[in-house]
């Protein structure tokens, strides 16, 4: 992640200063951020010495200057000037909202800025475990929710939905605006340097990191074996986690390649007649494929069930006994 010069230059001295605190914590790409409050101090600073961005505050963008050494401004807009004037600056960022937010679009626009790496699709230490079932009410997403939730108190772990139904509210995810429909976009944008603009999506669930799931059905049927690589190589190349759980849904030959990337793989489902036959037909049709090698990384569970469990309640699957105890169990068998 680069290191990136940032300067706020703001009258209010008290929200710049904390805006700069948060902005600069550690380990941030903004971790050397400056605070002006008049132009003569950033004067002198730009004698010797550059800044990537500059938020520069609305009453202070309309008397700016041509300076020297600075790559782009950023204007904190309080929404009084209109588009049209801020239009060649070419990015705004409102300024009454959470520093959280702020930090996320600066992240974006870092992202939108940055040149592509190399991308090494087989580097890296990062585990990933796939959930998937063919059979109905296998209670997976339950699963992949608690098994992320007890892998994140001690590792960093990222869990993605990709389910035509998550049954997720989006009410679950902090700090949410972009999802799984517009990173499939911006994989195929060849100008984007995709880990950090996937950075700047994540936001957390619980314990997890997380990006929303997709906003229609279509976008998934559309994913092709390259988008998942270059998603999947990206993630595993920049290590940023430990784990990635896939949360897998449907049913599609793109499912396959979500599976070739998992080091294992969970298969639930019940044991009754129905749910072995069509766990017969899966692997039927991976050998129809010539893909009958993933099979061998799934380990077959029946997960235990769980009353009374809605969407606005998953993240406190962990503080069922029964779940918690078979979860850990099971996790201690795949992380050994």
């Amino acid at each position: 992640m680069k290191n990136v010069v940032l300067a706020i230059y703001d009258e209010e001295l008290d929200y710049a200063a904390h805006l700069a605190d948060y902005l600069g914590q550690k380990e941030s790409r903004f971790s050397g951020t400056r605070v002006f409050t008049n132009a003569k101090s950033l004067e002198d600073f730009l004698e010797n010495n550059g800044i990537d961005i500059l938020l520069i505050g609305e009453a202070l963008y309309e008397c700016r200057q041509e300076w020297k050494n600075i790559k782009q401004f950023v204007l904190l807009s309080e929404g009084k000037l209109v588009s049209e004037e801020i239009q060649k600056e070419r990015a705004s960022i409102y300024k009454f909202q959470s520093a959280e937010m702020i930090r996320k679009e600066l992240d974006d626009i870092c992202a939108m800025n940055e040149k592509p790496t190399e991308r090494n699709y087989f580097s890296g230490e990062t585990k990933v475990i796939g959930v998937f079932s063919p059979c109905g009410g296998s209670r997976k997403t339950i699963f992949s929710i608690s098994f992320g939730e007890i892998l994140g108190k001690k590792k960093q772990v990222l869990y993605l939905n990709l389910e035509c139904f998550s049954g997720i509210s989006r009410q679950i995810y902090e700090n949410s605006m972009e999802g799984m429909s517009e990173l499939f976009y911006y994989i195929r944008e060849k100008n984007v340097a995709l880990l950090q603009k996937i950075q700047s999506m994540t936001c957390k669930m619980g314990s997890v990191d997380t990006i929303p799931s997709v906003n229609h059905f279509r976008d998934l049927m559309e994913i092709t074996e390259e988008d998942i690589d270059i998603l999947m190589g990206e993630l595993k190349a920049g290590s940023l986690y430990d784990y990635i759980i896939l949360d897998l849904g449907y049913f599609h030959i793109s499912t396959f390649e979500w599976l070739s990337w998992c080091d294992a793989a969970f298969l639930t489902g019940g044991e009754d007649k129905i749910s072995i036959e069509k766990k017969k037909t899966l692997r039927h049709y991976m050998q129809m494929e010539g893909k009958e090698d993933l099979w061998k990384r799934f380990y077959d569970i029946r997960i235990p069930k769980v009353k009374n469990m809605d969407s606005e309640r998953l993240l406190e699957c962990e503080k069922n006994n029964t779940l918690k105890q078979f979860v850990e169990e099971v996790q201690k068998q795949v992380t050994a």
